[in-house]
C-alpha cells in the first residue's frame, strides 16, 4: 500500500510562494531587465532581437538571423506559458487556503446532510431533498 501523504497549510503556502517567484521571474525576463553578466547592458525580450548578420545576399547570415528569431519565439512563448501556469497555480492554491475554513466546516456534516449536496446523476436531482440539480 502506498504511503499516505498529508498536505497542510504550510506546504501549500510554500508552493504559493514558489509559484509567485516563478511568475515574477518569468515576468521580469519577458520584458526589459538588466543583464546578469554586464549590469550596464539591458536585455529586452518583449520584442525579437535585432540581428545584423550582413547583407541579404549572405546566406549564412540570413540563416543565423532566421534561427535567432525562431529561438527567441520559442523562449518567449515558454516564458509566457510559465507565467500563466504559475499564476494559475498560485491563485488556485491561494484560493484553497482562503477557502479552507469553509471547506473544513463541511467535514462536520452528517451523512444525510452531505447527501443533500451531492447530485444524483441517475435522477438529475440533488440528494434526498428531491430538488433538481444543476448539470
Amino acid at each position: 500500500m502506498a504511503e499516505q501523504i498529508t498536505i497542510g497549510r504550510p506546504q501549500i503556502q510554500t508552493l504559493v510562494t514558489e509559484y509567485e517567484g516563478l511568475r515574477n521571474d518569468a515576468n521580469i525576463h519577458t520584458g526589459p531587465f538588466k543583464s546578469d553578466v554586464d549590469p550596464v547592458l539591458t536585455v529586452d525580450l518583449s520584442a525579437p532581437p535585432v540581428v545584423l548578420t550582413g547583407p541579404s545576399w549572405y546566406p549564412s547570415g540570413q540563416l543565423l538571423k532566421k534561427q535567432t528569431k525562431v529561438v527567441y519565439t520559442e523562449v518567449h512563448t515558454r516564458a509566457k506559458a510559465v507565467t500563466k501556469q504559475a499564476t494559475d497555480l498560485q491563485y488556485g492554491l491561494q484560493f484553497i487556503l482562503d477557502d479552507s475554513e469553509r471547506t473544513e466546516s463541511l467535514n462536520d456534516m452528517s451523512a444525510e446532510q452531505f447527501e443533500a449536496h451531492v447530485p444524483n446523476s441517475a435522477a438529475g436531482t440533488t440528494g434526498t431533498t428531491g430538488t433538481t440539480g444543476t448539470p
